[in-house]
């Protein structure tokens, strides 16, 4: 009767052959085992545990036959005091069965570590129903990582930040975090870039490329290289935020729609990232706004591509420029250097006022009015501050 139970729900040969040596007949009979397997099959059954799930727990603990079912729901119920539901506690035993043999204490010590780092029984909870495995861990260990994280440099909001966004950095060998690190700094990044890119994208830290290639791939596979993602993210490191990365597609094919190629979308985005974290709307009004201002379509892409930062500027800073720009007859070369748009206007308005009454503003010598500080200076012995003071 009981081997005939057991195969029809899924037992295998091997499998009922390790039963009988657990439950040697001598000892129990074959009555009470096919009694204690009923009962708790259809136990588990009503909390969401389907029948291959309750071979691998029953295989895994058989002694899990003999503890009967009050005896679960009581330690059910005092698991309940640190913040574990039932839903919790079968997540976790369907994972990792030899929690049911965890002791009260040994979780609440983990929960304690967890709580000295700013996180609540409820995070704590959550981390190890993602990650049962994390129960294994000896606590010695466990404090021994997070540390470890302070160690780098995180403060404790971040490590629990990271840790919520990647609980199994827990798991991680120490030597990993260094080697990663070590390519990290080898590509460019300083140890407040790690810190801050890190915080959005836990996973770089322990697979900096696996995950540059996951989190990245309609970018590369758009044309950009890891060169240039690295920069981005050095850059903007909020383009890691997953909102932005889902969004992506649609913001590139939004700019190839106005007519950008993709070497330009590539340059536009590594010069000014956050290009991806503007609205598809936003980007089309900017590109509308340079066209109403009196530039033709392919000013308005040359402008853009040269200056991809101009996407961020407020429309009424763009247009006094423009307007001053043809007040004194050099709208023309916006077209050509469209980066005299990035210069403040107060102090090319100084400049040129200052400047006309000695080498008169044209075309011809233009270049005056956006020499650097120090050039000017040593040119005309006046700063901008002077200027600006009316010195």
């Amino acid at each position: 009767m009981l081997e005939e139970y057991l195969l029809d729900i899924g037992y295998s040969e091997n499998d009922i052959k390790k039963i009988n040596k657990f439950f040697p007949k001598k000892l129990y009979s074959e009555a009470t085992i096919l009694y204690n397997f009923r009962n708790l099959e259809r136990f588990f059954r009503r909390n969401h545990i389907n029948q291959k799930e309750f071979i691998f727990i029953t295989l895994t603990i058989p002694n899990i036959l003999n503890l009967g079912i009050e005896n679960i729901n009581s330690k059910i119920k005092s698991l309940s005091s640190l913040g574990f539901n039932k839903i919790d506690f079968f997540s976790i035993l369907k994972e990792y069965p030899y929690f049911i043999e965890f002791n009260f204490d040994n979780i609440q010590s983990k929960i304690e570590i967890f709580s000295s780092y700013s996180f609540t029984n409820d995070d704590a909870v959550t981390i190890f129903v993602r990650i049962p495995n994390l129960l294994k861990l000896d606590n010695k260990l466990l404090k021994k990582h997070l540390k470890l994280f302070e160690k780098i440099g995180f403060d404790k909001n971040e490590i629990r930040h990271m840790i919520m966004i990647e609980p199994s950095l827990l798991l991680e060998d120490e030597s990993l975090f260094y080697e990663q690190i070590h390519q990290l700094k080898n590509m460019g990044f300083m140890d407040d870039d790690i810190i801050k890119i890190s915080f959005y994208v836990p996973g770089l830290l322990t697979h900096f490329f696996d995950t540059i290639q996951n989190k990245f791939q309609k970018l590369i596979h758009f044309g950009f290289n890891e060169i240039d993602i690295v920069q981005m993210i050095k850059k903007t490191p909020y383009i890691l935020e997953e909102q932005i990365l889902s969004s992506i597609d649609d913001k590139l094919s939004n700019l190839k729609r106005l007519g950008f190629k993709n070497d330009d979308i590539i340059f536009m985005c590594s010069k000014n990232p956050y290009i991806l974290l503007y609205s598809e709307d936003r980007i089309i009004i900017r590109f509308h706004e340079l066209l109403d201002l009196g530039f033709e379509k392919e000013d308005v892409k040359h402008i853009l591509n040269t200056c991809p930062i101009i996407f961020g500027y407020r429309f009424l800073t763009i247009k006094n420029k423009i307007s001053f720009y043809q007040e004194i007859d050099l709208f023309s070369l916006i077209r050509e250097h469209p980066n005299i748009l990035i210069y403040n206007l107060n102090y090319i308005k100084n400049r040129y006022f200052y400047l006309n009454d000695i080498d008169k503003i044209s075309i011809h010598n233009y270049h005056l009015l956006f020499l650097s500080d120090s050039e000017f200076y040593k040119k005309y012995n006046i700063s901008d501050i002077d200027l600006i003071r009316g010195d």
